[in-house]
């Protein structure tokens, strides 16, 4: 039998499947300008710039992995991520959070950190490629 050698073989499977990223992030240029850096390296992206819309595409897409600024309009970083801890799904409780704040105080870290999140970074001492390292370890 001739085969075309153009064709895949390769399976479609979740390993080979570009994950998923929410960035809830108010500040657009930010969000944007690492939405694109992300997407440069074959992750899907989706941004939010609110709270309150980033809790509902949570729910509704399920990603791999939320970069979640703190002071955001409609629903503060903290309320959105307690609120994530606390919902009755496991699988969404349990999604992994990177912390992208201006904010370095030892009071937010601690916080941050008893829910959770596997990272807490400080946008003025980070560089966008930082991130994007921060974001494919943990997903």
């Amino acid at each position: 039998m001739k085969t075309n050698s153009s064709l895949s073989t390769t399976p479609y499977t979740l390993s080979n499947m570009a994950k998923r990223i929410l960035i809830i992030e108010d500040d657009k240029i930010m969000a944007r300008t690492l939405r694109a850096e992300l997407s440069n390296e074959g992750l899907e992206v989706e941004l939010a710039f609110d709270g309150e819309a980033g809790y509902q595409m949570i729910l509704e897409q399920k990603p791999d992995l939320i970069l979640l600024d703190l002071l955001l309009p409609r629903l503060f970083g903290f309320e959105l991520l307690e609120r994530l801890r606390k919902h009755k799904d496991r699988s969404l409780a349990a999604l992994p959070v990177v912390v992208i704040t201006n904010y370095p105080e030892d009071e937010y870290y601690r916080k941050a950190e008893a829910l959770g999140v596997k990272d807490f970074v400080v946008k003025s001492q980070t560089s966008l490629a930082e991130v994007v390292a921060l974001a494919k370890k943990y997903l």
